[in-house]
């Protein structure tokens, strides 16, 4: 199977929705053939720790999102900034 994934899954939410990506991580298969793009929002002064919550719920492999990185399927990647 092709790193490239089929399907690119957007998640945007507010601060309180940390539970929300807890249990839909806790749900998605470790050989999905998709990549997820995940947002939340937080404090101007707050510093993201939703890599690590995100990474508890899912064997998954969860980054922190830089610009210019290439998608690949089977991986999480976490705005932090």
């Amino acid at each position: 199977m092709t790193e490239h994934p089929s399907l690119v899954v957007c998640i945007g939410g507010s601060a309180g929705g940390h539970d929300a990506l807890r249990e839909l991580f806790d749900r998605v298969d470790h050989d999905v053939d998709a990549v997820f793009l995940v947002v939340l929002h937080i404090a101007a002064a707050g510093q993201s720790v939703l890599p690590r919550i995100v990474a508890r719920a899912t064997d998954l492999q969860v980054l922190p999102a830089t610009d210019g990185a290439p998608l690949v399927r089977g991986r999480v990647y976490v705005a932090v900034a």
